[in-house]
Formats: structure tokens, sequence, C-alpha cells
């Protein structure tokens, strides 16, 4: 009897473990954490292409930070390091949202000078039934988004077309990739904190620069290090858009959407979907190096994205990302392994000393060749002193 009711009690308890179950969360293989707990878009890295295969797992890293090698750690192909902001709202964009109220106060208030935020409303009268219209309305937002990639080189990876111990002076080489794309998931997917609170719905509209990408660099003491001619990413220029995928690598697979609805209409599947990806497509990106005065030294590319992503947003969005874009997001550039002779002669306590070697030299040269002009000196600050 008492085996029964034991028996009983287990069947029930997993019965309320499937019905209920709220307190046990399960996680897939790739929920290994998150990149942002605010509303609105979440961005990692996920991966790359190059020379026909796909990467996405270790020795690389791909998640907030990129690290990337196609080949050995210290040998082969230099690493491609990345890293990237959160989708954010520019706080500048919020504070004059009102003014749009107002008359135009002037170039200074233009689009070029500050964003405004909502962008824009729409909004449909809808007929719910024969006696009833209901106003949906949807908001465009423009959001911050920034990208900085460098390419680094390593002890035993070669520079072309000699190894860098081989280089003649003023020469170079370098050891570049080609074509190699970088992929940034973007995930959409509807936040919840509080279960039954209204829920906001985004869809991308559209990502694209808001400027040129830059290509200088900063070394290690803070100097701006000018860019290679060699270097070449895609997109690039101010206002060029990025393609937006379904699937990673933009594949052809079949797409599985998670219907969405707002008070109870659907949103188009089209638009509205938990995620979408896009690439970055590094044409000509790598390392340089060069012989100076006998030390060789080697200089890496950067590229800095700076983009505009612009959201449609239906619902209650109350947990914003807000933030004041970033002043500087320049990657550092190591531009020097070993020290040369210009390296040398830049340094200021070098300059000093060289400046006294001269003025030593000069003296000795006086007191051997030319003492009287030494003596006649003498005496000229004497007859001074006396006066």
């Amino acid at each position: 009897m008492e085996k029964k009711k034991l028996q009983m009690l287990g069947v029930i308890a997993i019965l309320l473990l499937f019905a209920g179950g709220g307190s046990i969360i399960t996680f897939t293989v790739n929920d290994l954490g998150y990149s942002s707990a605010f509303e609105g878009p979440k961005t990692s890295f996920i991966g790359a292409e190059y020379g026909g295969k796909k990467y996405t797992e270790y020795p690389s890293r791909f998640d907030k930070t990129l690290d990337f090698d196609v080949d050995d750690a210290n040998g082969g192909k230099p690493d491609v390091a990345g890293e990237m902001t959160n989708v954010f709202v520019p706080e500048d964009s919020l504070q004059y949202s009102n003014w749009k109220q107002f008359p135009e106060w002037g170039d200074w208030l233009s689009d070029n000078a500050r964003l405004t935020n909502p962008a824009k409303t729409y909004s449909w009268n809808i007929t719910v039934d024969k006696n009833t219209t209901k106003v949906y309305r949807m908001e465009q937002w423009v959001m911050k988004f920034y990208v900085a990639l460098s390419c680094e080189w390593q002890d035993k990876e070669d520079l072309y077309p000699g190894t860098i111990g081989e280089m003649d002076f003023g020469k170079q080489a370098s050891n570049y990739y080609s074509n190699l794309d970088i992929w940034i998931e973007f995930d959409v997917t509807p936040t919840w904190y509080i279960e039954g609170q209204g829920t906001a719905h985004f869809c991308i509209a559209s990502v694209q620069l808001g400027q040129t990408v830059k290509y200088q660099g900063r070394d290690l003491d803070g100097k701006t290090v000018s860019a290679s001619s060699l270097v070449s990413v895609y997109p690039e220029l101010s206002s060029s858009a990025l393609y937006l995928y379904y699937n990673k690598f933009g594949t052809s697979d079949q797409v599985v959407v998670n219907e969405q609805t707002f008070q109870g209409k659907k949103l188009n599947p089209t638009y509205f979907v938990n995620k979408v990806y896009a690439h970055l497509d590094l044409k000509n990106f790598g390392v340089r190096g060069w012989n100076d005065g006998g030390a060789v030294k080697h200089q890496g590319d950067v590229a800095t994205f700076d983009f505009d992503v612009r959201v449609f947003v239906i619902g209650e969005w109350t947990v914003k990302d807000i933030q004041q874009p970033p002043i500087d997001y320049v990657p550092l550039v190591p531009k020097t392994d070993n020290l040369g002779l210009s390296d040398y002669l830049a340094d200021p306590r070098i300059q000093g000393l060289i400046s006294l070697l001269v003025l030593g030299g000069l003296f000795i040269g006086l007191l051997i060749f030319a003492p009287w002009v030494l003596f006649a000196l003498v005496g000229l600050f004497r007859s001074g002193k006396r006066k």
C-alpha cells in the first residue's frame, strides 16, 4: 500500500512539473549568457567566413568581442580582433525631442548636428468590428552602434614576400586577409521583466553608416597613426547600408518565425522576426612590416564603423539603453617592436643628450684648435663682471 502511494506521488510530481514548472528554466546550448538586458536590439559577433569556410567556435572567440585567427596562434595569418558597443539611444536625441513643436531654430538644430527621438510616428485607424475603430501606433527610433576592428601581428607570422628578418632598408612586406567576412547578430526578441507587463516589439528598419569608416588608429602613447593605402572594407561610405539576412552566414535554410501579435493583431512576420544577421566585408585587411634603421617594425590595419540603427517600435518601450556616444572609439595600434634609429632620435632625452654631446665636442674642438677663442670669451666674461 505504501509503495502504491509513493508511486502516485511520483506521478503527481511529474504532472505538476510539466503543467506548472515555472521555477525550472531550460537553456539551449547557445544560451550561455546575454549581451544586454535592455529592451531593443542586442548585438554580438557570431562568426567569420574566409576561404569558403565558416568559423564559429574555439580557438576563435565570438561574443561582444572578437578574436579570430584562421590558423596557428603564432604563425601564418595575423589575428583579427574586434569590439562593439551595445545598440543604444543617444542621450542628446531625447533632450530636444519636444522642440519639434516650435518653428525652425536654424541650421544648428539640423539632422547633421543632432538626432531627435522618436524620429517619426506612424498611426493607423483599424476597424475592429462594425462599431469600433482602434488607433494603432508605431514609432521610428534612431539608435547608435559602434564596431572597431584591428589586425594584430604575432611573433612567428610571416610578412610576405620575405620573412620579417630579411627585409631590406626602405622596403615593406605584408600579410593580408582578402575577402574576410565578420558576421554580426541582431537579436530583437521581445524582452519582458514582469509577467503581464506591456511588451515592446521591434523591427530593424535599416543599419547604415552614420559617417565614413575611420581607418586611423592610435599608438600606445595616444597619438594618431595614419592609415595604409592598402586597407579596404565594405561598407565604407557614409549612409551605406548593411543587407540583413534571416539566417547566420546568409544561408537559404528555412526560417522559423515565432509569430508576434499586438493587441489581437498580427505583426508582419517578414520584418518582426527574432533575429537578423549582417556581415562586414574586410576586402583587404592585415599587417605591414618594414626595416627602420636596422629595427623591423610592424603596423596593423584598423577600421571603426559608426552605424545608425533605425528601428520600428510597437508597444510599450519602457526600459531603454540610453548613453552618450563614445568620444574616441578608435583601436590602439602597437606600431613598434624594436626601437630603430628614428625612435631613438625622436626621444627628448636622447635629443637632450645629443645637445650636450654637441656642446662638449664644440668645447673640446675650440680647446684644441682655437684656444684663443676660449680665452677671449673668458676675458669678456671677467670684464663684464668688474663693471
